[in-house]
């Protein structure tokens, strides 16, 4: 009986213990930071030149990426280096494919992901791509004939050559055919290419010039396309469509992957292409691939867009309902009215859209889930809508610089319930060689406030250890690569990227608003070319400004199309699509709008929905097909919704339709509220998890923010999160729901609040601080010693005056660039030192890691460069010791006005941005700069705090 007393009472004890543990890990759980992972991490793109990598280089760079705190990369093969030939592989050759094999074996080691992109370079293609399945152009000719006669004539069509080269000069003539046995391709650098051949006829049609009667004369002609017709009374026009190849070549790409691009519209042309992907990798191990990666579509060209493929005519027909040949010269322009020619362009550019979408994006997407492997795709600078091209891939991509850009990939991300919006983050951003961390921060945060949460640099060329710096590199800027002298400071940048995304990638995406992107009313409008192109920036469109206006008035919202719109339900009055949920529809003013659409939204608001139309109701259904039919349907549409008067509501149902001119007015009125942070200049992404909201959080002002911030709603409790220095804490909050909050200008955080669960009291309070009035500068004697970089070592300075290194020594600090260790010391009182202290670095140029009594305690990569020496660390008597790199552009500016050879790279050697940086070649220099100022400038000062007392 005594044993089975005492093996209860530990069983008890036992589960005390467990229970009390459980306990503790929920409310760490809660409160702690999210876990990392390679997913949370930023990524890189990583270019191999030439394909010139081997396993030694390889592991060593793998090993950089890896201690710098990157999460994984995508591989993508460009242009050699000249001098390495002989290292040069081809894309996708068995000894290509050994050194894939084991850079998946030493990631996954290392735990870095790998993703591939499917051809090299851009766009898809290579040299296995033949005219057959290339892209193509629809060629039209037309000619007057007079009626009352028998013609004879020959309908033969000979192309002119073409030839567009990014690299050495050269003559059609010198070019050989099939393109692939040229054995000067990476010199070449071929961009567009045609030969002089006859094209292959399409149609033949005539038309009265009083556009009354339409004949097809395919049957009236022979073998040798000879058209013999007896032409009927009066005037008539013949119109033939030849199909043509756009010549266009795979960009930037290396060895083996030199060729033509396929033909996106084409779904033989996609197997085309990946069955060399299938015949590559049979035998070897791929598991380890992420994805594949799709770049932006970059196809046309302005001699000559890819607007046809095979069948296309039927195409248009079995999607279009009418058969377009009947309509060619409106369509490009020649008869007809506008408002007519709105309505065909639309169909056409519609169609267009839908080819993209089914025989490409689609279709590599299921080639790539049976690789067991996902899709990183670029939807944008298609001829499509991007919102669904986006949402048919598994991580869709963007690139720029425009937060409203940004929503066409993470609004998709949302809607097709995605888990991960990625971004080219920084392809260009300043000049080569100039730019800084902070402004890499700046441009990140962005990609944050759009919703994007997956961070992949543009990027990093692989470079092996013999290369002469600055190591090779790719031709678009920023150059994230270990020879830049900022990576010595880049883990601290990607320790906060890591930070913020560990946020960003957990809970659900909370907007209340679905923004309608009205496409149909952009492929009416006319322009140069048959395909309008659309890369998410929408510049001059309604949608535009009212999603601007949006993020101004404090509201987030996710863009969403036609098709998406058919996947809504209504749930008790909310919209539902992928168990998202939102509050409302809002469509801007808007001429065009698909029947289907517009019907779809009526019904909705009549099972409980509430739609707003900014000014106005849509005007015009788009199409031409059985257009009387529809706009008598499109007409008892709008007939049922009536207008009692402007602003006003209307009964739809069990929902409600809103007509208004003023957004924001209109938003109130249906009791959706926006956030009160953006009064403050705060810009913010919201996400929701079970017990509340996660914000993502900027001061975007010029001013230092220390006080009450209000979220829309209530909340019980909060957490304050730095992702800069990792500092957490229990945030001040008070019984209306605001939380206190300090930022500097430019800095960010993280908040979670919790709706109806207070914090425990043993979570730690947020260390607020005060800083006090009294300032100490350090302006005692400073040692300079220069550490690591180049072209040489300068000598070590002393000086008690802080400038620019640029200004303080000879010619070898003017051309150096890399890092400099500045050393002095200062003292404090026994009074002074049981409290912290806030350093102040003043203006630092560009990176400092910052070293106390021998002890590491930070790195700054942004203004304002400061950071709190904690009192633990104190003395009496304190050695500071601050190491301050610079940028790359002294030292590069140094070998361009000496002639030292540094661009010596195929294909593109750097391009300039702005024509000062441009040289007799034609290509980048910096032999006109001045040196920039570098290191540390000051002011240093310190300056003591006390924690702030929040009532």
């Amino acid at each position: 009986m005594k044993q089975l007393i005492k093996i209860s009472i530990l069983i008890i004890i036992l589960f005390l213990f467990i229970q009390c543990s459980v306990n503790k890990t929920e409310k760490e759980s809660k409160v702690a930071w999210p876990k990392i992972s390679k997913q949370t991490q930023p990524w890189a793109r990583w270019w191999w030149p030439g394909n010139a990598v081997d396993k030694k280089n390889l592991k060593r760079n793998l090993n950089k990426y890896k201690n710098v705190g990157l999460g994984g990369l995508e591989i993508t093969p460009i242009y050699g280096v000249k001098g390495y030939e002989d290292k040069f592989i081809d894309f996708l050759s068995p000894k290509w494919m050994e050194l894939l094999d084991y850079t998946l074996k030493v990631s996954q080691k290392k735990n870095l992901g790998i993703d591939i992109a499917n051809t090299s370079g851009w766009p898809l293609g290579g040299p296995w791509i033949g005219p057959k399945n290339t892209a193509r152009r629809m060629v039209v000719r037309k000619q007057e004939v007079s009626g009352g006669k028998k013609i004879n004539r020959s309908l033969f069509y000979e192309q002119k050559s073409l030839l567009l080269t990014d690299g050495i000069d050269a003559e059609i003539s010198e070019i050989k055919q099939p393109i692939k046995v040229n054995d000067n391709l990476q010199q070449l650098a071929l961009r567009q290419v045609r030969f002089k051949r006859p094209l292959p006829l399409m149609s033949v049609m005539a038309y009265s010039q009083d556009e009354k009667q339409t004949i097809n004369l395919m049957n009236k002609l022979n073998q040798d396309t000879v058209l013999k017709w007896n032409v009927p009374e009066g005037d008539w026009n013949i119109y033939t469509v030849y199909s043509g190849v756009v010549g266009k070549m795979v960009e930037r790409a290396g060895p083996g992957g030199e060729g033509r691009v396929i033909d996106h519209l084409s779904k033989q042309a996609l197997q085309k292409h990946v069955s060399n992907f299938d015949t590559a990798f049979a035998g070897h191990d791929i598991e380890y691939i992420r994805a594949f990666f799709n770049d932006s579509y970059e196809v046309d060209e302005n001699y000559g867009n890819s607007n046809w493929t095979k069948g296309f005519f039927k195409e248009f027909k079995q999607r279009r309902g009418y058969d377009l040949r009947n309509y060619l010269p409106i369509l490009i322009g020649d008869t007809g009215t506008q408002k007519k020619r709105q309505r065909i362009l639309s169909d056409y550019r519609k169609t267009i859209s839908d080819l993209l979408l089914d025989n490409f994006t689609r279709a590599w997407d299921k080639w790539a889930e049976k690789q067991d492997a996902k899709t990183r795709n670029q939807a944008h600078g298609s001829p499509a809508n991007i919102l669904d091209l986006y949402a048919a891939t598994d991580i869709p991509e963007t690139e720029g610089s425009e937060r409203f850009r940004f929503k066409f990939a993470s609004s998709a991300t949302h809607i097709a319930g995605k888990e991960l919006a990625s971004a080219e983050a920084c392809t260009w951003m300043n000049q080569h060689f100039k730019g800084t961390l902070g402004e890499v921060k700046g441009a990140l945060d962005k990609y944050f406030l759009g919703g994007i949460n997956h961070i992949v640099y543009h990027g990093i060329a692989y470079s092996p250890k013999q290369a002469q710096w600055p190591g090779w590199l790719f031709y678009a800027a920023v150059h994230f690569g270990p020879k830049n002298t900022f990576w010595k400071d880049f883990d601290a940048l990607n320790r906060y990227v890591t930070r913020v995304q560990s946020f960003l990638q957990k809970g659900q995406p909370d907007n209340d608003i679905l923004l309608y992107y009205p496409i149909r009313n952009e492929m009416s409008q006319d322009t140069e070319h048959l395909l309008k192109h659309f890369d998410g920036d929408a510049s001059g469109t309604r949608v535009k400004k009212v999603g601007e206006n949006l993020f101004e008035k404090g509201y987030n919202f996710d863009l969403i199309s036609d098709r998406q719109l058919n996947d809504i339900k209504i749930e008790a009055g909310t919209i539902n699509i992928e168990n998202l949920q939102y509050k409302t529809i809002l469509v801007p003013r808007t001429e065009y709008i698909p029947l289907r659409t517009y019907r779809k939204l009526f019904t909705l608001a009549q099972k409980g929905a509430s739609i707003i139309f900014e000014s106005q109701l849509p005007e015009k259904v788009a199409g031409f097909d059985k257009l009387n039919k529809r706009k008598t349907k499109f007409r008892k549409i709008t007939k049922k919704i009536k207008t009692k008067e402007e602003n006003g509501n209307i009964s739809a149902g069990k929902g409600n339709i809103l007509v208004t001119q003023d957004v924001a007015r209109g938003l109130k009125k249906l009791n959706i509220s926006s956030e009160p942070m953006v009064k403050e200049d705060l810009h913010f992404i919201r996400r929701e998890h079970t017990h509340g909201k996660y914000y993502f959080i900027k001061n975007t002002s010029d001013t230092e923010l220390g006080g009450w911030i209000e979220v829309r709603g209530k909340i019980s409790s909060a957490m304050i999160y730095d992702p800069m220095d990792e500092q957490k804490g229990k945030a001040a909050t008070k019984n209306d729901g605001s939380f206190y909050l300090q930022l500097e200008p430019g800095e960010t955080c993280i908040v979670k609040t919790f709706i109806d669960q207070s914090l425990d009291k043993t979570v730690s309070e947020y260390p607020y601080k005060e800083v006090g009035q009294e300032s100490k500068n350090i302006n005692q004697d400073w040692k300079i010693e220069f550490v690591q970089g180049g072209p040489q070592l300068p000598e070590a300075i002393t000086t008690n005056t802080l400038q620019s290194w640029t200004e303080l020594g000879g010619k070898k600090t003017k051309r150096f660039s890399g890092t400099a260790s500045y050393t002095t010391t200062f003292s404090l009182s026994d009074s002074k030192i049981n409290q912290d202290w806030l350093l102040q670095l003043g203006e630092v140029r560009e990176s400092a890691e910052i070293f106390l009594n021998g002890e590491q305690i930070a790195t700054t990569i942004t203004q304002p460069h400061q950071i709190v020496l904690e009192k633990e660390l104190i003395k009496n008597r304190n050695k500071l010791k601050i190491e301050v790199s610079n940028l790359m552009a002294n030292r590069i500016a140094y070998m361009d006005k000496k002639g030292l050879e540094w661009k010596n790279f195929y294909n593109i050697n750097l391009g300039a941005s702005t024509r000062a940086n441009v040289s007799e070649e034609g290509i980048f220099t910096a032999k006109n700069w001045e040196p920039l100022a570098s290191g540390l400038l000051g002011p240093v000062t310190i300056r003591p705090l006390k924690n702030k007392e929040i009532n």
